[in-house]
């Protein structure tokens, strides 16, 4: 049976080279986004995680973007979490 799931989705740019992966599929999109956001904040101060976005300061250049992304799976081949 096809249910409707959110896959992390990271991109990584090696050398020029932009690397698209699919990584675990959750139910719920907030499970997702708590993990791409993870990702993609990584390099920030740990003292500024209640600062507004615009206010933090980025400690070096993280050469990859994470997001999620809604897919039909098959529920009897694919974990979802």
């Amino acid at each position: 049976m096809k249910i409707l799931v959110f896959v992390l989705i990271v991109i990584t740019n090696i050398e020029g080279e932009k690397v698209k992966e699919e990584f675990g599929a959750w139910r719920n999109v907030k499970e997702c986004v708590y993990f791409a956001r993870s990702i993609a904040l990584q390099n920030r101060l740990p003292e500024q995680k209640h600062y507004p976005e615009k206010l933090k300061t980025v400690l070096f250049s993280v050469p990859l973007t994470a997001y999620c992304s809604p897919k039909y799976v098959d529920s009897e081949t694919t974990e979802v979490y």
